[in-house]
């Protein structure tokens, strides 16, 4: 990868991550749980779309300090007890709106920290998902975990309870930056809980590790690779460190002089890319690599590959439901976002509606910009005229404006247009925001990027 310094000039600004397009900033306050509840009702008409359920756990044990997820510091076990029957009966609330015979292909539980929930508990969760869902034979269910609250004998109680896929938060194995951000834990152990994954039957195992974090420097985080790529975990996602101390108070705590610089975060991208690729890892696109017999690696290979407020998926044509305090469903050409403190989400659900208080409906224009940064972000390819017919338009001319905040872009070598054919290279799959960002009009106005994480 050529990153010249005009280029890292060009990358050393703000942009969406593109899990949803518009981008969640750009819901709108006038949608609510009735808008929701008609999304949902038209959904179910034929054909319906399988469904994917995010279950969003926001109870962490400890602060840490680089973290932007929703999150509540709680160690009260009276308070997880109550979010457990709270989840249960937002389930219902989805059930009583949709055809019962939709299959439920994808549960994940994500956070915060899902593994807050006892064993026991993440039991009785799962069996009311399947009692309260038509949840399809061999559907994939995951859980994000933090390690330093897990033991090594609760995977084979998470087995049991219908897990099949599990991820393990990371960051970094060097001490400096673990006390940096407020996140100490033991390598072995993490080793231990992937060995202990992959005995009992663990389908996929996925790490998260971040660059970009405070006292990082080529040669510890080249050690953090070294290990990882040792204890051979099925999936690495590999993200990007997004500072916002004026969205997330805990990242005041990080010492800004400890950050490193766009060009230095380049290089430890580069390293990652180096390395988890001479390992074997396949590039699947911005930050994650999966081994080449991971499903993963398969959708790309096949172009079944989908973005969603989880990152990357292979469970494509799915409309999204999300349970819980702050999560986002996807559903048709709506998109719905719970209440982002517990109080009101809580009250919302014990009161009998859905805790929507943000959103929007798509437009024609939007579902077709959808349609497109989705393409550009999964396979990393458009057929210019294909599109135009599939959309009923002329691509060039549509596009005009675009096409021409693309240009630079195509002189850096990131993406190719070659006979109708808009083609990613292999350098720009790490940078596919900037191209996303140039058919994105909301990211072509003044002051458009405050509240997004840098791009690199």
């Amino acid at each position: 990868m050529d990153y010249n310094p005009e280029l890292i000039a060009e990358l050393d600004r703000r942009g969406p991550r593109y899990t949803s397009y518009p981008p969640a900033p750009y819901f709108g306050n006038d949608f609510g749980a009735q808008d929701l509840a008609s999304a949902l009702q038209a959904s179910n008409k034929q054909p319906a779309r399988p469904l994917s359920l995010y279950l969003h756990v926001p109870f962490c044990h400890q602060l840490c300090y680089y973290c932007g997820c929703t999150k509540i510091v709680n160690r009260k076990p009276a308070k997880i007890d109550g979010y457990l029957r709270t989840l249960i009966k937002e389930a219902g609330l989805f059930a009583e709106v949709l055809d019962a015979q939709r299959p439920v292909k994808q549960i994940h539980l994500g956070g915060g920290t899902p593994n807050s929930f006892r064993s026991g508990q993440l039991s009785i969760l799962l069996g009311e998902m399947r009692r309260i869902f038509n949840v399809a034979a061999g559907a994939e269910i995951s859980i994000e975990i933090d390690p330093r609250t897990l033991q090594v004998d609760d995977l084979d109680r998470y087995r049991m309870a219908g897990f099949n896929r599990i991820s393990i938060g990371v960051q970094d194995f060097d001490r400096a930056v673990q006390r940096a951000i407020n996140r100490e834990q033991s390598q072995d152990h993490i080793r231990d809980l992937i060995d202990e994954a992959r005995f009992v039957g663990f389908r996929g195992i996925n790490t998260d590790i971040i660059y970009g974090l405070p006292r990082q420097n080529l040669a510890t985080f080249h050690q953090t690779l070294m290990a990882l790529i040792d204890m051979r975990p099925d999936r690495v996602a590999v993200y990007s460190y997004a500072h916002l101390p004026q969205q997330f108070k805990a990242q005041r705590m990080i010492n800004l002089e400890d950050l490193p610089d766009a060009s230095l975060k380049l290089q430890l991208l580069e390293l990652a890319v180096k390395e988890l690729t001479a390992a074997g890892y396949r590039h699947i696109g911005m930050d994650h690599f999966a081994l080449p017999e991971d499903e993963l690696a398969r959708a790309l290979t096949g172009d079944s590959l989908q973005r969603n407020f989880q990152g990357y998926s292979t469970n494509g044509g799915c409309d999204m439901l999300g349970l819980g305090m702050s999560a986002i469903s996807s559903v048709g050409d709506s998109y719905a976002q719970n209440a982002k403190t517990l109080p009101v989400y809580v009250q919302h659900i014990e009161t009998g509606h859905f805790a929507t208080v943000r959103g929007m409906h798509l437009t024609t224009e939007e579902g077709i910009r959808r349609d497109l940064i989705q393409r550009l972000m999964c396979s990393g390819r458009i057929d210019m005229a294909a599109f135009g017919v599939e959309h009923g338009i002329d691509f060039k001319r549509y596009f005009e404006r675009d096409l021409g905040r693309l240009k630079p872009y195509l002189k850096k070598g990131l993406i190719t247009a070659e006979a109708d054919q808009l083609q990613v290279t292999d350098s720009g799959r790490y940078l596919l925001r900037p191209l996303a960002m140039a058919f994105d009009p909301y990211m072509n106005q003044p002051r458009s990027d405050a509240s997004y994480s840098k791009l690199v």
